[in-house]
Parts: C-alpha cells; structure tokens; sequence
C-alpha cells in the first residue's frame, strides 16, 4: 500500500513511492494495484506512470467503486497484445 502524508502531498513523494515499487515489482514482470474510485489523485499518478485500468469492483466500500489497474513490462505488454489480436500484430 502506498500512501503520502497530507502534508507531504503534491510535492513529489507519490511519484518516487510509485517509481521504487515498479522497480521493485517489475522483476515479475507486471504490477498490479487499484484504488478507490474517488481517489482522483491516485488514479491520475497511475496514468502518469501508464498503469492500464483493467476492471473494478462495487460494494467493497460502499458508494465507492475499487478501481483495478495493471502496468506490465514493455516486452510482456506487446506479447499480450498480440496473443489478444490472434498474433497478427494489431493489438490496441
């Protein structure tokens, strides 16, 4: 779980919070977070960073949808996709 101190808030520690964990992650070869739906703030850091939303889950917290998102590996990016399109290359 990642979470900055509201004093500390827009001043770049999500960023480098964010950035270690890809690191870190990223020897998997994909990392997976969510969040909740009204967390605009973490939803925009996940899209700076290209995390992809994949899905979502209502009734966890209620009134607030938990919002999953994925970022994968350049090279494991490309190999889903073209396991998506049949392999043909065009994936989205």
């Amino acid at each position: 779980m990642l979470f900055v101190d509201e004093d500390y808030r827009r001043s770049g520690w999500g960023d480098k919070l964010l950035a270690r964990a890809e690191l870190i992650a990223m020897k998997s070869g994909e990392l997976w977070t969510s969040t909740n739906r009204s967390n605009l703030s973490m939803r925009s850091l996940l899209r700076k960073h290209g995390f992809r939303r994949t899905g979502h889950i209502i009734g966890l917290d209620a009134g607030d949808a938990e919002i999953f998102y994925v970022k994968k590996q350049p090279d494991q990016a490309i190999s889903c996709r073209r396991a998506a399109d049949g392999g043909r290359g065009h994936g989205a």
